[in-house]
């Protein structure tokens, strides 16, 4: 876990001002924010940063690992995380969070659909992998009828 903060802040160390402002407004929350909640979050901060910057600044973070993204189809989120994690998406407030998981239990996932010599070469994954738990989470579990 310490290894991984290190890294956060090394690579934080090395993005621009506007990445840094949008790095850290997905860094803050608990659940993972769309483009459009970014770009309101740094607008009433008081950034004056454009939709078009911030879609810049996540492909951006994207392409060098620092954030990762998760499509729930007709929506996409942003996750600070850099280890593999599922993630679970509320059906009822849009809310979308970490779900511990280890790199066991992904790999035991993998294994179950694909040979186990072909989905790695050496340290490299062959593809990609993306788990998103869709349900209703325990605030709105608590406070709607769950048959609605």
């Amino acid at each position: 876990m310490k290894a991984r903060n290190n890294m956060e802040r090394s690579d934080a160390g090395r993005l621009t001002s506007r990445q840094k402002l949008v790095y850290e407004a997905i860094k803050k929350r608990k659940e993972h924010p769309s483009a459009q909640t970014i770009h309101t979050i740094l607008s009433d901060g008081g950034h004056d940063i454009s939709m078009a910057t911030v879609y810049r600044q996540l492909t951006n973070l994207v392409e060098r690992g620092i954030v990762q993204r998760v499509d729930l189809g007709n929506d996409t989120r942003y996750c600070p995380g850099k280890t593999a994690h599922a993630h679970f998406h509320c059906n009822r407030c849009d809310n979308v969070t970490n779900v511990l998981t280890t790199r066991d239990i992904i790999h035991e996932i993998i294994s179950s659909s694909h040979d186990n010599e072909k989905w790695r070469k050496g340290d490299e994954w062959c593809f990609s992998v993306q788990i998103v738990i869709n349900g209703i989470c325990d605030n709105c579990c608590g406070t709607r009828d769950i048959s609605s």
